[in-house]
């Protein structure tokens, strides 16, 4: 980031958390644009992660996102994001391989902002090993709100669904986002559809 306070401390793996007050306030001390360089991790404070949503001193994930998004150092999501702590399900139809029934079922541990597709992202802790990668099981997932279903949500949940059916939705909404992708990004559906 042009300007970086040196106490962005937080700065780690190319990735700025933010998960208090003193976090919040230095990313905002940059007043420039983040979108276009930085991922930047919104989560509730350590302590406080996975145990539900939590307010600490008058911090929380949603109350952050509202800040920066109203300082103009990223854009606004599209769609409502879950908030952390939510229990979700997550399609998951890309593992090698995926689990039989196509979905996760985990807690909202962070929200994220992909600079590369422009997008905010949903990080989900899962409850149990889903599916694997490479002989790895896979513990958890960092993916776009179109794939993720908050439980008790009035939409069909994906654990009501067949894998046949997941698949199909999991299609109709990759083609979606490719539909609704921010072109400054300048990527481009990789299947051409």
């Amino acid at each position: 980031m042009k300007n970086r306070p040196a106490d962005l401390s937080y700065w780690l793996g190319e990735v700025i958390m933010i998960s208090n007050h003193q976090e919040l306030e230095l990313l905002l001390a940059c007043r420039s644009t983040a979108s276009d360089r930085e991922f930047v991790t919104f989560a509730e404070p350590h302590q406080n992660r996975l145990k539900g949503p939590s307010i600490s001193n008058g911090y929380s994930v949603a109350w952050a996102i509202e800040q920066v998004v109203g300082a103009g150092i990223l854009p606004a999501p599209k769609r409502p994001l879950p908030t952390v702590g939510s229990r979700v399900e997550t399609m998951e139809v890309g593992g090698k391989p995926p689990p039989a029934c196509r979905y996760g079922v985990g807690v909202v541990s962070a929200l994220e902002w992909d600079w590369i597709f422009r997008s905010w992202r949903v990080e989900v802790k899962f409850d149990q090993p889903t599916g694997g990668w490479c002989g790895y099981p896979i513990l958890g997932t960092h993916t776009f709100p179109l794939d993720v279903h908050l439980i008790g949500s009035g939409d069909r949940p994906f654990s009501d669904m067949t894998p046949d059916e997941i698949e199909v939705l999991h299609e109709v909404r990759r083609q979606q986002f490719w539909r609704e992708i921010d072109p400054v990004s300048s990527l481009h559906d990789p299947r051409g559809s």
